[in-house]
């Protein structure tokens, strides 16, 4: 018994979309069921981990996985048969009847086009309306304030004069976006440790540490993956303390206050609102964005990231409604315009 035939491989952010060849994975399975063996598909039909739900492997670094759960298989995100799906079909064939009924037509695809996100709301200006801060001497990772999923924001003062030095923060889970007063001043993650050099003139200056949970590691030795700030954060060798912290779930987003604007900045929640006259499946594309997590009529999608390979996120024809439908992105970053697309076909990276 072959308990799984893995006719692909899944994905991580930052590689190569992975592919196996329909005759190949036909022919391998062929060769099971001449020996007499029985077979499991792995997977049959490629599914979707919406939400925060994609997971991550841990093994010389960790990686987490895109959304997009089909490893190239028979039957596609969409629930469409491959070419893959009729090679394999043809090999059981010869060792098993197949039964006497025709196989299912694609769903109904749609392209709805250009979305424009005409609201805005930065999150630092919504932060106090969308989470209930606690206090705590030194930081504490989502698990030990009751999250499990999302962001959490990490806010302290720091007294300059202080020469530069490297701020690090030990053990983050998984990637700290970092701001002096708002200002950006770059990335700190977890796949490739890091430093930032930062120095502080005379005064008072409000550090915020925005980190994301990318999804915890679900094989392996690590499990014990706890997501956030897991240690501490120091400037070159002291340590700082008295933070108030942020958790950022995301579960609902009814409490940001959206005004129209045009902002290119992130990080920011961008709304936008287009009409639907009858429901398919569709597929919600971000070009000219940088990273985030979107989110229709209330229903987490799931991240986007350009450095791929997934370029779409799946949209079913069930989370649409006749008439009016509301997007909204929260972006890390920025982006050219805040315009998305649906379109009729996904991009896995392929």
């Amino acid at each position: 018994m072959c308990a799984e035939f893995w006719d692909g491989w899944f994905d991580h952010w930052g590689e190569d979309h992975h592919a196996r060849d329909p005759q190949e994975t036909a022919q391998a399975l062929d060769e099971v069921l001449a020996a007499g063996g029985s077979f499991n598909l792995y997977m049959f039909h490629g599914g979707t981990t919406f939400g925060f739900m994609s997971g991550a492997n841990h093994a010389e670094h960790y990686q987490p996985d895109v959304n997009s759960y089909d490893w190239d298989a028979p039957l596609s995100e969409a629930g469409d048969p491959t070419p893959k799906y009729y090679a394999i079909r043809e090999v059981i064939s010869r060792y098993a009847p197949l039964p006497d009924l025709p196989v299912p037509e694609p769903t109904a695809k749609a392209n709805f086009g250009e979305v424009e996100l005409t609201e805005q709301a930065r999150l630092f200006d919504v932060v106090d309306e969308i989470s209930h801060p606690v206090q705590r001497v030194s930081p504490e990772p989502m698990e030990m304030l009751g999250q499990s999923y999302g962001f959490i924001l990490y806010r302290t003062m720091v007294t300059g004069p202080r020469e530069e030095a490297p701020l690090v923060i030990q053990d983050v889970h998984d990637r700290a976006l970092l701001f002096v007063d708002g200002e950006y001043r770059g990335v700190i993650d977890r796949h490739i440790p890091s430093s930032l050099s930062l120095a502080f003139g005379p005064g008072d200056y409000q550090l915020d540490i925005l980190v994301e949970n990318m999804g915890r590691v679900n094989y392996g030795p690590f499990l014990a993956d706890r997501k956030g700030i897991t240690e501490g954060v120091r400037l070159e060798r002291q340590f700082l303390y008295h933070w108030r912290i942020f958790p950022l779930p995301l579960n609902d987003l009814s409490g940001v206050d959206f005004a129209p604007g045009n902002s290119q900045q992130g990080p920011i929640f961008c709304r936008g609102v287009f009409e639907v006259e009858s429901v398919a499946d569709t597929f919600l594309a971000l070009p000219g964005w940088t990273k985030g997590v979107c989110f229709l009529n209330g229903f987490n999608l799931g991240r986007y990231w350009e450095v791929g390979p997934q370029r779409t996120l799946y949209v079913p024809a069930p989370l649409l409604r006749k008439g009016p439908n509301e997007l909204i992105v929260f972006e890390l970053h920025g982006m050219l315009r805040p315009v998305v697309e649906l379109r009729d076909t996904p991009d896995l990276g392929l």
